[in-house]
């Protein structure tokens, strides 16, 4: 995926978001290291992988790839679907969650979501 480094990179360094989460993973990091924690609490968004927008998804990524076999390639690991029962069901949205390329595609559509 080098073909996506630079503008992803550069597109996260624009998200006030993105800094906010790394300053808060760094200030995470010197909490658990020099005080002593109890707990700590891990939070989700609900559904998030099952309503995936592939449409806006494929939108964004195409305003900023021009490689062709990426996006046909990133539209393949959209378009596989799932196994049940034996029979493969296509899905109109959403991605794998567990699957590998997952996280890199929600992550890639966090913009798409605001």
């Amino acid at each position: 995926m080098s073909t996506a480094r630079p503008w992803w990179e550069q597109t996260w360094a624009e998200r006030e978001d993105a800094i906010s989460a790394h300053l808060a993973l760094d200030a995470l990091a010197v909490g658990i290291q020099t005080k002593k924690v109890n707990w700590l609490l891990d939070a989700d968004i609900r559904s998030f992988f099952d309503t995936l927008d592939h449409g806006c998804l494929l939108k964004f990524i195409e305003q900023r790839i021009a490689d062709r076999r990426v996006l046909r390639h990133i539209q393949k690991w959209l378009n596989a679907g799932v196994l049940e029962e034996g029979r493969r069901e296509r899905q109109e949205e959403g991605a794998v969650q567990g699957g590998s390329v997952s996280p890199l595609l929600a992550n890639i559509y966090q913009p798409c979501r605001n």
